[in-house]
């Protein structure tokens, strides 16, 4: 049997790991030490499986996917470039925000880095100004809490 390419283990994890919420396929495809920087940790990157997969699927637990599509996949060796749009519904109460049930789209490109069949670095860039908004009272302390002034610098 041989090996899958980066691009298909990176299609996978997105549409199983990320827009499904499988915990498995985190178990399967992730490396145990994992670097991941994202939105969902803004005091700074995401280190290892167990921590990624708990982080994530929290995120999703509150944050239900009802429409998912991959949009653009592009692959340059060990590094896979994945472009999704979501529709997720804000259904329980995430970092003390009450949930709305409102359906908020969100537009995301993952950076997926792979290493002997499994995810070691994963960097994402998102427009979910509506999650942003919704979720600005818990997040705007840990964005903008620590940014220097220019007499700081």
């Amino acid at each position: 049997m041989t090996a899958a390419s980066p691009r298909a283990i990176a299609e996978r994890f997105i549409r199983e790991g990320i827009a499904k919420a499988v915990a498995a396929v985190f178990d399967e495809l992730i490396a145990e030490d994992v670097v991941v920087e994202t939105g969902l940790s803004p005091m700074g990157p995401i280190v290892g499986r167990e921590a990624y997969k708990a982080t994530f699927l929290g995120f999703a637990e509150a944050w239900p996917v009802r429409d998912f599509t991959v949009h653009r996949i592009d692959e340059a060796g060990d590094t896979v470039i994945v472009e999704f749009t979501a529709l997720a519904e804000f259904a329980r109460d995430y970092y003390g925000v009450a949930a709305t049930q409102q359906l908020v789209p969100m537009r995301e490109v993952h950076r997926l880095d792979v290493k002997d069949g499994r995810i070691v670095r994963n960097m994402v860039g998102a427009v979910n100004l509506p999650f942003e908004f919704l979720m600005y009272s818990a997040l705007k302390d840990a964005v903008l809490g620590g940014l220097k002034t220019a007499s700081q610098a």
